[in-house]
């Protein structure tokens, strides 16, 4: 919203860390164009996806707390265009008598999030891998999908790695079920 319009416009490429697990979180965003994953670190060959973060959605408002760290790493699967905003320049306008859209929207973001981490528990660990995989798949679906003559269309692009990811397995386990 009107916060936003504080914010700087920047671009960026597939592959480039917004950030990484543990930085300082000083700033958020709104992607405009392109996709973000979130991911952890995990032992495992394949960092553990959180979440993706798609066209007109808010990321990074861990932001808002003062001193807060970053909980994941941010990485771009596509190139794009993103608004930023520092958290210092964002947290005043939350003490404002009219901020109460903006203090919705934020616990909207922040629900939402939380939603998605309960999902992912169970994409990792409940049932056989073919299952997770199509599960996994047909959320993505439901959430950015585009209809189209042959059924829902995946406008994003990801690896198998970044599909493993997403199930805690091995590239190799998602090529098999592939």
């Amino acid at each position: 919203g009107d916060v936003m319009k504080h914010g700087s416009r920047v671009r960026f490429g597939r592959g480039d860390v917004l950030w990484s697990d543990g930085d300082p979180a000083d700033w958020l965003g709104v992607v405009c164009v392109g996709t973000l994953k979130l991911t952890r670190p995990s032992e495992g060959t394949t960092d553990t996806m959180v979440d993706l973060v798609e066209r007109g959605r808010m990321f990074g408002e861990e932001a808002l707390v003062q001193g807060a760290q970053r909980p994941w790493t941010a990485t771009a699967i596509s190139s794009g265009r993103l608004i930023k905003l520092d958290g210092e320049t964002a947290r005043p306008h939350l003490q404002q008598p009219d901020s109460r859209a903006l203090m919705d929207h934020i616990f909207g973001v922040m629900v939402e999030r939380s939603q998605n981490l309960r999902h992912r528990f169970g994409d990792i660990t409940d049932g056989a891998v073919g299952v997770r995989l199509a599960r996994v798949i047909l959320r993505l679906a439901d959430r950015v999908g585009l209809a189209d003559s042959r059924g829902q269309f995946l406008p994003i692009r990801l690896t198998r790695l970044e599909l493993a990811g997403f199930l805690g397995c091995r590239e190799e386990t998602v090529i098999r079920h592939m």
